[in-house]
């Protein structure tokens, strides 16, 4: 194979990559991205904490390149994206040319390769990783958990003493710093070694046991760094969420994650905590789950590439998709950024054993449609209202969605979008905390912007401007539709105008919310009189 054809293909991933993400840089900080923002910052007197201690070295980086402009967070997320598309590549073709696949693939294994790659990199179920800034620790641990079984591969493939199985264990243990998830990578290797060099498992522990004892010995370093973080990230039966509730949920979270990577619509920033509580809810799921592990159990002995691929995919969501509640997201997205890698895998050389060459132009279209619809998504991380709206519109019934969108609004200056939005949040969960506190919150800010704008209208009518005073009063009112003085100020701009019905309205109403207001009575009673007199006259 000319030695071109690699730097060659890993031009196409960066393209494709390019061309995917260009409009993903403009995206800003959303929900979990202050956390890290604001601790990065901390941490550069107070010093990093151990706990994902990777990605808080790459935050530090960014923070000295960037402070708090994103661009640089997002260029980061994109970079280390590639890498681990470029790393995928390698594996694919890596594994493709073993003696297993002589025969399926034939002189095949570098497009194939390619294929799985591209497609993976540009599907858009991955932007929930590489918009969201936070995700950081989800990009991190999939590169280290390819590089682990990269240079695994590399140096099982050479059968002499070398770096790469070294760099092996060295990657495992900065996966392990970088997310929890990484701890099904020394697993994943040994089988790798059984389906793909060895053949069964005493073989492989046979030739390589010294090898993975070191990998295994990455585990204790998971304990060391991360288990006392796990509290923080709401992980655990402390939360209100029993094992059982949780693996109810998981059975059904499967199968939902399943059908993203078929068919990524909708994409959802925050599913919320919609559990499944009893039996009979979650029977179809329970039943097919276990048919399918079943199912993977028979592979292992029939079809270890299959076996292998499935393997990959349910071993890797284990950690999040079992009974270990993780309280606030049953479902995330993010989960899925290395299970997909297995799915795109068995789909790319499946269809080119039915289709042969012709499959690349199905190819084609695929990636094509896949790079669209990354394109669409990456526009609602533009800004916190934007991704907190987009999951609004799609879980109408997430009551922290509906909570985060209110705060978002009330940041952004809109008090009245921001009550709306957290009097829905509170409608929809009462004992939410948080969304009670910002709701008082967001009434406040909304009673004073009225009150400036109550202002403006006010020394608009005393310069004699009453057709701009009676707009501004009509947006204080809208604040605060319950306020009688307002109404009853826009009542005279409006009558100062000449809109005497309109003005009649406001004024009944000032007076329908406050009837002990004898000004408002006297001003009523003038302007009915006037437009009763308007109505006498001959035409």
């Amino acid at each position: 194979m000319p030695r071109s054809k690699p730097i060659w293909a890993v031009g196409v991933i960066a393209l494709a990559i390019l061309a995917a993400y260009a409009n993903s840089l403009r995206g800003a900080f959303v929900f979990d991205d202050w956390i890290w923002l604001d601790s990065t910052a901390a941490g550069k007197a107070a010093g990093l904490g151990a706990q994902r201690l990777i990605p808080r070295l790459t935050y530090a980086l960014n923070f000295w390149m960037s402070g708090d402009r994103p661009w640089s967070y997002h260029l980061f997320n994109v970079g280390i994206h590639f890498l681990t598309a470029v790393t995928l590549y390698g594996l694919a073709r890596l594994t493709l040319q073993r003696p297993i696949f002589r025969g399926r693939c034939g002189s095949a294994a570098d497009g194939l390769a390619l294929a799985i790659a591209v497609l993976w990199a540009i599907h858009p179920l991955n932007t929930a990783s590489v918009d969201y800034i936070s995700q950081r620790t989800e990009l991190l641990m999939g590169l280290c958990y390819l590089l682990t079984l990269y240079c695994f591969a590399r140096g099982a493939a050479a059968e002499a003493r070398g770096f790469w199985l070294p760099l092996a264990v060295v990657a495992c243990v900065a996966g392990m710093a970088s997310k929890e998830v990484m701890v099904t990578a020394p697993a994943l290797v040994l089988l790798y070694d059984r389906t793909f060099i060895v053949g069964s498992f005493p073989a492989a522990w046979a030739k390589r046991r010294g090898f993975y004892a070191a990998l295994a010995g990455s585990w204790l370093v998971l304990i060391v760094i991360l288990f006392r973080g796990l509290r923080t990230q709401s992980v655990g039966f402390d939360y209100g969420v029993s094992a059982w509730t949780y693996a109810l949920t998981a059975s059904r979270t499967l199968w939902i994650y399943l059908g993203l990577t078929v068919w990524p619509r909708p994409l959802v920033f925050d599913y919320g905590q919609d559990y499944v509580s009893h039996f009979g809810a979650a029977t179809p799921y329970i039943f097919a789950t276990v048919g399918m592990l079943i199912g993977l159990g028979a592979l292992l002995a029939r079809r270890p590439l299959l076996a292998f691929a499935g393997c990959w995919w349910i071993g890797i969501l284990a950690p999040t998709t079992s009974v270990i509640p993780i309280a606030e997201q049953p479902v995330a997205e993010n989960r899925l950024y290395l299970p997909l890698m297995a799915v795109v895998s068995v789909l790319v050389v499946g269809t080119y054993g039915l289709l042969g060459r012709r499959a690349g132009w199905l190819g084609l279209a695929i990636a094509l449609a896949l790079g669209g619809v990354t394109l669409r998504r990456n526009p609602a991380y533009r800004s916190e209202v934007s991704i907190w709206a987009d999951t609004v519109a799609k879980r109408p019934e997430n009551a922290r969605a509906r909570n985060a969108l209110g705060v978002a609004y009330l940041v952004a200056g809109q008090p009245h979008a921001a009550v709306l939005s957290l009097e829905e949040a509170t409608r929809l969960q009462p004992d939410y905390a948080p969304a009670r506190r910002n709701l008082a919150a967001a009434l406040a800010a909304q009673r004073t912007l009225a009150g400036q704008i109550n202002n403006r209208a006010n020394d608009l009518m005393a310069a004699g401007r009453p057709a701009d005073a009676w707009v501004q009063y009509r947006d204080a009112v809208q604040l605060q539709p319950e306020d009688a003085p307002l109404h009853k100020n826009l009542a005279m701009a409006l009558y100062a105008t000449g809109h005497l019905p309109e003005a009649v309205q406001e004024c009944e109403t000032a007076l329908r919310l406050d009837p002990a207001d004898a000004d408002a009575a006297n001003k009523l009673g003038h302007l009915r009189a006037l437009l009763a007199a308007r109505s006498s006259q001959p035409r």
